[in-house]
Formats: C-alpha cells, structure tokens, sequence
C-alpha cells in the first residue's frame, strides 16, 4: 500500500508540473514554463507529454534546434513513441537535415513493422522532398507487405501523395487497398474525390492564369461519370449501413463540383432516407449551395429553410452563415447583412459570425461600419487572431500610422497568432509603405506559418515576395517544403488559389504562382523602385544621415515615366495590400452595385472554399 501511495502521489505531482507549465505559458511567462516542464522531464522520462509540449514551447520561441533535441532525448527513453518520431522529422524535414531524419528513423529498424508503420509512412516524405521516388515506394512495399489488410495504411500514404499532388499515383494506392480491405470506408470516400480531381484540369498556361481558370472551367465536363457510378454501385456492396450515407452524399458532392446537378440532386434525395436524423442537415445545406451555385435562390431558401428545422446548437449557426452567403452572391447584401447583424446577437459568442459579418460590410464597400463591427466583436473575443487581422487590413484606409498602432494592439492581444503576424508582413511588403522591408516581412511570415501551418496565406505571401525579389525564375522549392510539412487549410488567398476542394498544397502553390507571375508583369516596376529606395534607406542611416529624406516610390516611378495611377487601376482601395491584388479588389468591391464582377468569381470568394 505504501508503494502505491507513493506511486499515485508521484503521478499527482506530475499532472500538477505539467498544468502549471501549460498555465504560465498561456500568460506568456515562457520561462517558468520552460522550467517546469525541464522539471517533468527529469522527474519522469517516461512521460511523453512532457517531451512533446516541452518540445512545442521551444518551437514556439522559435528554437527548433532545442525542440529537436527535447524530441531525441524523449526517443532514448520511449523508444517507440509515435508522438516523439513524428513531430522530431518533421522539425528536421523543414531545415533540410535529410540525413539525420533518415538516422533518427534508422534507430527503428529492429522493430516490427506493426508497431512503427505510421512513422515510417511519415518519412517517406523526407525521400520525397530528396527527390528519391525510388526509395519512396521500397518503404511503401515494406510497409504494405506487413500491413496488406490493414485500411489506414493505404490511407495514410495516400494523404503522403495528395501532398505532392501525386493524383494518380494515390488512386492507384486506393484502388490497390480496396482490393484487400473493401469494408474500410475512408478508402471508398478518398477513391470518389481522386476520381473527381483526375479529370479536373491543371494549369495549362502558368504565365496567364485568366486563360487557365476558363480551361478549368471548360473541362469539369470531362468528368468520367460512369467510373464514379460504378466506383459507387461497388462500394454499396461492401460498406456496412451506417457508411453508405456519408459515400451516397461524397458523390452528390463531386457531381456538383463537376456540374452535374441533376445527378447531383438524385444522390442528395437518395442519402436522406438513410442518414441519420441528426445529420440530416448536412444533407439539405449541400443541396443548398448546389442551387446557390446555379443560382436558384428560391430553391436555395427552400433547402435551407429544410436545414434550420433539422439543426440545432452550432448547426444552426452554420446555416445562419450560409443564408447570409447565398444572398450575397444573388446580389441582395442588404438582407445578408440583416442576417449577420442578427446572427451577431443570437450568437455572440461564436466568432465566426462576427468574421463574416466584418467581411460582408466590406464587399460593399462600408469600411466604417466593418470596423464598427470588429470593435464589438474584438471586445467579446479579445484574443481571436482572425478578427484582429481584419481589423489590421480595414486600418488601412485611415493611414499607415494608424494601421500600426492597431497592429501593435494586436501582437500584444495575440502574439502567436499566424493570421496577426501575416498582416505584419503584408505591412512590410506593401512597397508604396515608407517602412518597406524585404528582409523584415520574410521573418514575420516565416514566424507565421511555424505559429499557425493550417492558414495558407503565409505561404501565398512569401511566393509574392520570393517572385517580386528574384522574378519568374525564383527558387520556390523551400516554399514548396513549407507548404506540405504545414498541408494548409484555410485563408483567403489559400482558398482563391484552390481551384478544387480537394487540391493538394503543390497545385494551390503552382496556381497561385501563375496568378502572382501575370499581376507582376504589370506591378514590377513598382517593386523594384521599393527596394532601391529600401537600399538607399539602409545605406542613409549606415551613414548617420536621416533617412527620411530618401527620394519616395511615387516620386522615383513619376521621374522615370511610370504612371503609378494607371498600374493601381485594377487595385481597388488598398493597392499592394496582399498577394493578389485581384482577390483584394474583390473582397472590397463584391457586393457594390455599380461595379460588375464576374459570377463565378463572386461564389469563390463569397463561399472561400467550402464549396
């Protein structure tokens, strides 16, 4: 009894280092943190935990090396830790030391495959980024020989390729794992979205992305249906009851993405009768975008009015959202904003609503009344990084100065906000602003992306400022390495440059650079008098001299013939307030009357990628 006191004690004391070290890091007294959980550590090495947010709090203050370190000691004492091996190559992966990942993987080369498949799929994407396809398939094999009926193995190196955009190569994994496990369902659903992405088009033309998005739009209608339906009808055949409805469902969807709506509304009818009730909503607001998109506003209300009575708690809040939606894109903003407003009262505490009420003033063009709202919303929720973004971005029409008292606000309210950090930069990169720096917006979005991998924007942004910097001939594979080790999700710009639901990082980066590449043929001169006046800037203050005496970007293109108006046209109000100036002038003009903006690119914005 006295050894399991004093066992149960030990671990009491433990939990109690851990909480504290979790609690002063959330009041950003990083060092007692640190210490604490140092404490953990060597009291109990055999507590994966504290390895693995010790390790999170030293990547956090941006010292990776220390978080390597932190992960192999851990390894030396849980030698077969899934939550040490994976975080630890992936560290390593993003600086580049190839070799010691692959000999931190080595150490696992005694144990069986059963027990490390997870980590050994992982580090395939170290061969990957090596440029070592060869090796990448021996592991694949290794694994599958061991693991050949086993349904998340296939999955998992599925979603390795869907980050290299290796479409084909994942089908044929899918395929190849549904021949020896066809009652694992992810496999079915993951096979119907390869299906789709097969037959939608890539970039034809990277130097002018108009001309690509028409090709893309031109082949949705290669989509191989009778593969689907068969693909489909085989499934049916394996699946239990309880997964049928999620597949039926997964294929209206890609029908609609195709655009096929009559085939898309016969699979939405056929799910409802056999998805349960408390899902059913799905069922009704899927075919509610589908009308949207097609313009059918009064079915679109019909649906989702079907949705509202079937929903409840955060589902109601979802429909709220996507109301205000479908009004704005059939024109009527003043009803969408009337949902919003009253969505902000029902449901304050969810700051989703309050973004896409910020966002809706906006696309009309009501500045001061989105930032009215971002005031209240910042208010109830002082620490959310998206709405301190906006509040950033609006700040902007009331001069630089002001934009940087309010970005200062809002490091202190959230500092490990990647969205907050990316405005940052945005600020810096801006080369009309006096503080224009290079140097000082690549930290910052670099910081980004370590603090906040899921939001995709950071990414788009350090493409513009490789692109602008060194032009079409930019190396962009450390962006690209980025890029899969994060798999973003989410941002504006990240959900514009994905021209299907389910692009991989890769494509989204190519996309994005072919749209980037086209702006800057009219947008470099622009550039290039920034960093000259940013040189000369340097140099000044090198020299003791006051630096704001150095001649202005608008001064030097005036001298040299360069008409700064005619270049910023397409702009919008905040010229240069972001990677694409064209995403930009639609997210502050989209729903005004008296400017014309094409309809698909209204339902891309508006719907920013959930669609």
């Amino acid at each position: 009894m006295p050894q399991k006191s004093g066992f149960h004690n030990a671990r009491r004391k433990q939990e109690s280092r851990l909480n504290d070290a979790h609690l002063h890091k959330k009041d950003g007294d990083y060092a007692t943190a640190k210490e604490l959980y140092t404490q953990a550590q060597a009291s109990n090495p055999r507590e994966v935990a504290a390895w693995v947010e010790g390790a999170k709090l030293s990547e956090e203050l941006g010292d990776d090396e220390a978080a390597v370190k932190q992960l192999i000691r851990g390894i030396r004492y849980i030698p077969r830790s899934e939550q040490l091996y994976l975080p630890a190559i992936r560290l390593l992966m993003k600086h580049n030391r190839f070799d010691m990942a692959r000999s931190l993987v080595g150490n696992l080369s005694d144990v069986p495959v059963d027990q490390c498949w997870r980590i050994l799929i992982e580090a395939t994407m170290i061969e990957h980024l090596d440029g070592r396809p060869d090796v990448v398939w021996r592991v694949y094999e290794h694994v599958l020989e061991v693991m050949r009926k086993f349904g998340p193995a296939y999955f998992e190196i599925v979603k390795v390729e869907m980050r290299f955009g290796n479409v084909q190569r994942a089908l044929a994994i899918c395929e190849r794992g549904l021949r020896l496990c066809p009652r694992y369902s992810p496999l079915w659903l993951e096979t119907v979205r390869l299906y789709e992405l097969t037959y939608l088009s890539k970039l034809s033309n990277p130097e002018k992305y108009d001309v690509a998005i028409e090709d893309h739009r031109q082949r949705t209608n290669n989509f191989h249906i009778d593969t689907v339906l068969r693909h489909v009808t085989k499934a049916y055949q394996h699946l239990p009851e309880d997964a049928m409805w999620r597949m039926t469902l997964e294929t209206g969807r890609a029908l609609a993405h195709a655009g096929l709506p009559v085939m898309a509304r016969s699979h939405f009818v056929r799910v409802l009768p056999i998805c349960p009730p408390s899902q059913r909503w799905k069922v009704w607001l899927a075919g509610s975008r589908l009308e949207a998109a097609l313009g059918l506003t009064r079915a679109c209300s019909a649906l989702q009015d079907l949705a509202e009575g079937e929903s409840q708690g955060r589902a109601a809040c979802s429909i709220i959202l996507d109301r205000a939606r479908s009004a704005a894109l059939a024109g009527d903003v003043e009803h969408a904003a009337d949902l919003l407003d009253q969505g902000c009262i029902d449901y304050a505490a969810s700051w989703t609503v309050w973004v896409e009420a910020i966002d809706i003033y906006r696309m009309m063009g009501d500045i001061e009344t989105a930032l009215e709202v971002s005031s209240k919303a910042v208010a109830i929720s002082p620490s959310t990084g998206r709405i301190w973004a906006r509040i950033i971005s609006l700040t902007q029409a009331h001069g630089q100065e002001a934009q940087q008292d309010v970005l200062e606000k809002a490091l202190a309210a959230c500092p490990k906000s990647g969205e907050v950090w990316t405005e940052a930069a945005r600020i810096a990169l801006n080369p009309l602003n006096t503080n224009f720096s290079v140097s000082a917006s690549r930290r910052m979005l670099n910081l980004a992306v370590d603090l906040t991998g899921q939001f995709g924007d950071p990414l788009i942004e350090l493409l513009r400022l490789q692109l602008a910097t060194y032009g079409p001939g930019a190396d962009i594979s450390d962006i690209k390495r980025l890029a899969v080790l994060a798999d973003p999700s989410y941002g504006p710009l990240w959900s514009y440059c994905r021209f299907t639901p389910h692009d991989g990082p890769i494509e989204v980066l190519e996309h994005a650079r072919a749209m980037i590449l086209a702006e800057l043929e009219l947008h470099r001169p622009v550039y290039n008098a920034a960093m000259a006046r940013r040189q000369e800037y340097v140099a000044a203050i090198k020299r003791g001299q006051d630096g704001s005496r150095v001649e202005s970007v608008q001064s030097r293109l005036s001298r040299s013939g360069v008409d700064l108006a005619q270049i910023t046209s397409n702009c919008g109000k905040f010229p240069f307030s972001m990677g694409l100036q064209r995403l930009s002038f639609l997210e502050n003009n989209l729903c005004r009357r008296d400017v014309h903006i094409d309809q698909h690119d209204r339902y891309r914005v508006i719907y920013a990628g959930l669609v």
